[in-house]
C-alpha cells in the first residue's frame, strides 16, 4: 500500500483558517478540452496542493509508457479550474512534485504543488493575474483602531434595536497609490445565534496593476510589520481580497490563499489601547504621517525590523537567542543612523601611515592590518551613543549608564564569541532576560522617534505601557551593580 503525504511548506501558512477542499475539473488554458478531475486541498500550515485523477496531456509529446509518464513531471505557470459547486478558480506558479499510483488503483495521480489559489478568479496568464486593489485583514487592527460603531437601544430583554454607523476613515496618499482603513459590520446566523461583528481592513488603491509579489514585497509585509510593531503583538494575514479594474462595479472581489512565510498564532485575547505603542485616536500625528513614515523606513531599517520582529513573533525563543538578535537590531540602527567611526577617515588614515612608516618593515603589514580598524566605535561605545539621547526614559532606575553598557557588551561579547573570561561578566536566567526586555524598549523607542514621536509620548509610554512600567519596578528590586538600590 502506498500513501502520499502533502508538499509541506516549513514556516508557511495560508489564510485560510482551517484546511480547505475543493473538488472540480482542472485544465491548462491552452488547452480547455483537456480537463481532468481533481481535488484542490488548501492547507492551514502551509500547502496548497491539486490532487489530480490523471495528469494533463503535453502537446506534441507523442505516446509516453506508464513509467515515463509517472516521471514526466513538469511546471505550470497557470492552472485553470471549475469547483463542482459552482465557481472559477486559478491556481498560480504550480509544479508536480509526485506521480503515483494509490493503493494499487491502477489510476495514475498528479499532485501539484501551487503558490497561490484565486477563488472566483479566471485568469488564462500570469499578465492577467495583476491587480490595483488589495484588501488586507489582521487580528489585530480593530482593537489598536478602537473604533466604535454599534449603538443599542435596549428598552427591555425582548426589546431592543441595534444599530450601525460606520467609523471614520484614515486614509494615507503614497505618491500615486492610496491606502486607507476602513470599518464596516458583518452580520450572519449560526443556528439561533445572531452575530454582528464590526471590521476593519486595509484598502489598497494602486495606480497600476502590479502581481501578488510585487504587492507582497511592496506593502502587504511592510503592512504586517507595521500593525504587528504599533500593536506590540505578531500579526498574520486574516484574508486579502484583490481586484483587476476599480472602476468596473460588476467585478467581483477576488479571495486569495498564497503562500506567506509568516507565523500564524490564535487569536486568544484582545488588545487593549493600553497595550499598544500608541493609540491612533489620542496622538498629534496623523495616519497619513505616520504611514508614510513607516513605508520609508521599513527599506531604510530592514534589517533591523526584521531582527526586532523576529523576537516579537517567536516569544519562545531561548533566552540567549532573543538577547542576541536584539542585540544586533541595536548594533545595525546605530550603523546606519550613527557615524560608526571615531575620528575623521581621512585624519585616520593618515595616522595609521605615520605610525606605520615609523616602524620595522617585518611588522608593518601586521600593523597596518590591525590599525585599519581601530576607527571603529567599540560596541560599548554605541551603546552609550544610543542610550544617552533617552535618558531621560532610563535615569529613575539606572544610576550608571557606563556600568550598563559594560554588561550588556560583556553578556553579547560571551554569548556571541563565548570568550571563557566572560563568564562572571555575563548575564544569566532572569537578569538576562531583564536586559533582554530592556533592549527592546530601546528599540521601541528609536523607532518611534523615527515615526515622528515626540519625547512627550515617551515618557508617557514610559508610565502607561506594560512593558515599560514593569522595568522600573522590577530594576530597583535586584540587586545589580548598575541600578538605584
Amino acid at each position: 500500500m502506498f500513501t502520499v503525504s502533502r508538499a509541506r511548506h516549513p514556516g508557511f501558512i495560508t489564510t485560510t483558517q482551517k484546511d480547505l477542499k475543493i473538488n472540480g475539473l482542472w485544465w491548462l488554458p491552452e488547452n480547455k478540452e483537456d480537463e481532468v478531475s481533481g481535488t484542490l486541498t488548501i492547507y492551514e500550515n502551509g500547502g496548497i496542493i491539486l490532487d489530480l485523477t490523471g495528469f494533463f496531456s503535453e502537446a506534441n509529446s507523442g505516446e509516453l509508457s506508464a513509467l515515463q509518464e509517472m516521471n514526466n513531471l513538469r511546471e505550470y505557470d497557470v492552472i485553470r479550474g471549475t469547483a463542482r459547486t459552482g465557481g472559477s478558480i486559478t491556481l498560480h506558479n504550480c509544479k508536480d512534485y509526485i506521480r503515483r499510483t494509490p493503493f494499487d488503483s491502477g489510476t495514475l495521480h498528479a499532485y501539484i504543488s501551487c503558490e497561490s489559489a484565486f477563488l472566483d478568479g479566471a485568469y488564462n496568464n500570469e499578465q492577467e493575474i495583476k491587480f490595483n486593489r488589495f484588501d488586507l485583514r489582521f487580528p489585530y487592527l480593530r482593537e489598536w483602531l478602537w473604533l466604535f460603531g454599534f449603538d443599542a437601544d435596549i428598552k427591555d430583554q425582548d426589546n431592543w434595536k441595534l444599530s450601525f454607523h460606520r467609523p471614520e476613515e484614515y486614509i494615507s496618499q503614497l505618491d500615486e497609490d492610496q491606502v486607507s482603513i476602513r470599518t464596516f459590520a458583518s452580520y450572519k446566523e449560526e443556528g439561533p445565534k445572531r452575530i454582528a461583528e464590526q471590521i476593519s481592513y486595509f484598502k489598497f488603491v494602486l495606480n497600476d496593476k502590479i502581481s501578488i509579489d510585487e504587492f507582497k514585497e511592496k506593502f502587504l509585509i511592510p503592512t504586517q510589520n507595521f500593525v504587528s510593531f504599533v500593536t506590540d503583538t505578531p500579526n498574520w494575514i486574516e484574508e486579502i481580497v484583490v481586484k483587476s479594474d476599480n472602476d468596473n462595479p460588476d467585478e467581483r472581489l477576488t479571495k486569495v490563499h498564497h503562500l506567506f512565510p509568516f507565523k500564524r498564532g490564535i487569536k486568544e485575547k484582545n488588545t487593549h489601547p493600553r497595550d499598544c505603542l500608541f493609540w491612533l485616536k489620542k496622538t498629534d500625528l496623523s495616519f497619513d504621517e505616520i504611514f508614510t513614515k513607516w513605508i520609508e523606513i521599513h527599506s531604510e531599517l530592514n534589517t533591523v525590523l526584521d531582527l526586532y520582529l523576529g523576537v516579537l513573533f517567536n516569544r519562545n525563543f531561548f533566552p540567549k537567542t532573543r538577547f542576541t538578535n536584539l542585540m544586533q537590531a541595536c548594533e545595525t540602527y546605530h550603523s546606519i543612523r550613527f557615524d560608526g567611526n571615531l575620528i575623521d577617515e581621512k585624519e585616520h588614515s593618515n595616522r595609521v601611515k605615520e605610525v606605520v612608516s615609523n616602524i620595522p618593515e617585518e611588522h608593518k603589514e601586521w600593523a597596518n592590518l590591525n590599525l585599519y580598524h581601530s576607527n571603529s566605535k567599540s560596541l560599548k561605545y554605541r551603546l552609550l551613543e544610543l542610550f544617552q539621547p533617552v535618558d531621560f526614559i532610563y535615569e529613575p532606575y539606572i544610576s550608571s549608564l557606563d556600568r550598563l553598557t559594560s554588561k550588556l557588551k560583556d553578556t553579547r561579547n560571551y554569548y556571541t564569541h563565548y570568550n571563557k573570561q566572560l563568564i562572571y561578566k555575563a548575564a544569566k536566567d532572569e537578569e538576562l532576560i531583564l536586559l533582554t526586555e530592556l533592549i527592546s524598549t530601546l528599540l521601541k523607542v528609536y523607532i518611534l522617534k523615527e515615526l515622528g514621536f515626540s519625547d512627550s509620548h515617551l515618557v508617557k509610554l514610559n508610565n502607561d505601557h506594560q512593558q515599560f512600567k514593569t522595568l522600573k519596578e522590577v530594576f530597583p528590586e535586584r540587586n545589580y551593580e548598575y541600578v538605584v538600590r
